[in-house]
């Protein structure tokens, strides 16, 4: 089974006090997710975040699958970083390390993924057919949603790359 690195990388025209505030309460993973992904927030309390902290959500990644998505926050540097990692859900593993660092305009978010398709070989045909639109598609979304909720003037950083990982 390959492993996958997804980096995504936006520049905003905030200070990095509001990213980090913003990206750190859960209820924006419902504006930052396309609305064809249905995601709904299950926990009952998301903030404040903490290392050990349960969330779970339910959440349609590919059409007709919906399915439970449970993450456990893993490490957690206020102000600066942390990151997650799915217990249950659509992939064999999902590790996503969330950063916000400064920059010219004002701050960036930094997103890296490593994650495994489930089943195998499958799991790698599905990636290829679906799963890597899929995520380009979601990823775009978070994109201009954060452009149209920080608009700038300029024309800040972006970048996405979604790769296998190999030997």
């Amino acid at each position: 089974m390959y492993w996958y690195y997804l980096e995504a990388v936006q520049e905003l025209p905030i200070g990095t006090d509001e990213a980090w505030q913003f990206l750190t309460n859960a209820k924006n993973l419902e504006f930052l997710t396309p609305e064809s992904m249905n995601l709904t927030i299950k926990s009952s309390i998301t903030t404040p975040l903490y290392t050990g902290k349960i969330l779970h959500y339910s959440v349609t990644p590919l059409p007709l699958y919906k399915t439970l998505w449970v993450s456990e926050i893993t490490s957690y540097i206020e102000g600066k970083l942390f990151a997650d990692k799915q217990l249950y859900g659509p992939y064999n593993s999902w590790n996503h390390e969330h950063e916000v660092t400064g920059s010219k305009a004002g701050s960036t978010i930094i997103d890296r993924v490593y994650f495994q398709m489930p089943f195998g070989i499958l799991g790698g045909l599905a990636f290829t057919l679906m799963v890597r639109r899929a995520l380009f598609k979601a990823f775009s979304f978070r994109k201009s949603q954060l452009t149209r909720l920080y608009p700038s003037a300029e024309n800040l950083h972006y970048s996405f790359q979604l790769k296998r990982i190999k030997a």
